[in-house]
């Protein structure tokens, strides 16, 4: 009996080592990783194995549901470890000798799945070109004998700069490791929508979210990569005439309700998403001003959604709440709110309204 079980036993693990084997890496391209991020599904039973092409510097993420780790024994695998079974979030991956981060979006599945394993290729090195000279004199090096410069002397007497110490991927990544650690959540997610949609729009909305320390670690941290780098927002069209971002679509009804007491003016609002793309909301951006072009000083504002993150309306969701203005300027004044929406282009729309 012993060895019908132990043979029953032997059937089973071979059965289930066969059913991994079978199971195809899925394959993505590290180039499209830097524009779009590539989904990876992970359920709450199983460890999800991520090979990439090098190893991994760093990540970051901001998920208590999920566990990522960079395996030991292998720095270019990374371990996704789920314990929800209905969310996602965004993973940046930082690879070694990689200008920009990779970005995955990982969701988290239900059901078990059937595959664990994803792998990551980067693009074949190109060959180095041999660098000839034109010459009839070029000699191979020999032992003993200084070979020419090829940089003009530096006059005598003035002192060569030294050159700037370059930072290193593994100092970067570990400075955009502190700089995201402390980031709200709503900062994150803000951080995430331009990182998806790079755009002078979504930098704004990232930028305005930060402190005055976050925004003097975010200047040179996005300068020195080129998928974050900073970009200059346009302020003409080419007739010269000022841009301006065009009104709410159908697919974001908008409600106000103007009431006044001896508080000030209050404008209780309602925006609904039944569109397919989250959008978001940033209160620094929110601004109401007079006939003249004059900010009017005071605004606050107090509002809830049903994202659980301050800004942001996912689809079917909707952001309500109340915008207190002290004192509305004679001749009536305008609330402006920047809407951005988290898609390929980074779309802004405008709220404007009249308020009497």
């Amino acid at each position: 009996m012993r060895r019908f079980v132990v043979a029953v036993t032997l059937i089973i693990i071979i059965a289930g080592s066969a059913t991994l084997a079978a199971a195809n890496p899925i394959t993505l391209q590290a180039a499209a990783l830097h524009d779009r991020p590539a989904v990876v599904t992970v359920d709450a039973q199983d460890v999800t194995t991520i090979t990439f092409c090098r190893s991994i510097t760093w990540s970051a993420y901001k998920a208590p549901w999920l566990h990522a780790t960079v395996s030991a024994p292998d720095k270019r695998v990374l371990l996704l470890d789920a314990s929800a079974t209905g969310a996602e979030t965004t993973v940046m991956v930082w690879v070694e000798g990689d200008g920009m981060p990779l970005q995955l979006l990982v969701r988290a599945s239900a059901q078990e799945l059937g595959n664990h394993l994803y792998t990551v290729t980067c693009p074949a090195p190109a060959p180095a070109e041999v660098a000839t000279s034109a010459s009839p004199e070029a000699h191979p090096s020999q032992p003993g004998r200084p070979q020419p410069s090829q940089t003009p002397a530096t006059p005598q007497g003035t002192p060569t700069p030294p050159p700037a110490p370059a930072m290193t991927p593994l100092a970067q990544g570990a400075a955009w490791q502190a700089f995201t650690n402390g980031l709200t959540s709503h900062q994150w997610d803000l951080l995430m929508a331009f990182v998806a949609s790079p755009s002078p729009d979504t930098q704004a909305v990232f930028a305005d979210s930060l402190t005055t320390a976050q925004q003097a670690d975010w200047v040179p941290l996005a300068g020195s990569r080129p998928a974050l780098g900073t970009t200059s927002a346009p302020t003409t069209q080419s007739q010269g005439a000022p841009t301006t971002p065009p009104a709410l679509p159908s697919w974001l009804p908008w409600h106000v309700h103007v009431t006044a007491n001896d508080s000030g003016t209050l404008v209780s609002y309602n925006l609904q998403n039944t569109g397919q793309v989250a959008v978001v909301l940033d209160i620094a951006r929110l601004r109401v001003t007079a006939s003249d072009g004059t900010l009017v000083a005071g605004v606050a504002i107090t509002r809830q959604d049903t994202s659980g993150l301050e800004g942001r309306v996912a689809p079917g969701g909707v952001e309500s709440g109340v915008i207190r203005i002290p004192a509305v300027p004679q001749g009536g004044a305008v609330l402006l709110w920047p809407v951005v929406a988290v898609d390929s282009g980074g779309t802004t729309y405008q709220i404007s309204q009249p308020v009497p």
